[in-house]
């Protein structure tokens, strides 16, 4: 499974409840939307750094970096280089 996979299956199957917004796109916006709040945040945080063995600081924590699936992908990938 890729790493934009673990990231979206995480993201459905975790910390968005309603399974009729399944078909969530890759550069949907979560923020936006509303479907991911700041505490979804956290605790994608959490699994971003125990999955994928990274340390997120307080300056990378931005909007921009978590705003869809994409952006999150990126910069995990970045983030583990």
């Amino acid at each position: 499974m890729s790493t934009k996979e673990r990231i979206k299956k995480f993201i459905l199957e975790e910390l968005i409840y309603d399974k009729q917004l399944s078909d969530v796109e890759d550069t949907d916006s979560l923020l936006e939307s509303g479907l991911i709040d700041s505490l979804n945040i956290a605790e994608l945080i959490i699994y971003l750094e125990k999955k994928f063995l990274i340390q997120i600081s307080d300056l990378d924590m931005i909007p921009e970096n978590f705003e869809n699936i994409e952006a999150i992908t990126s910069f995990v990938e970045k983030k583990a280089m």
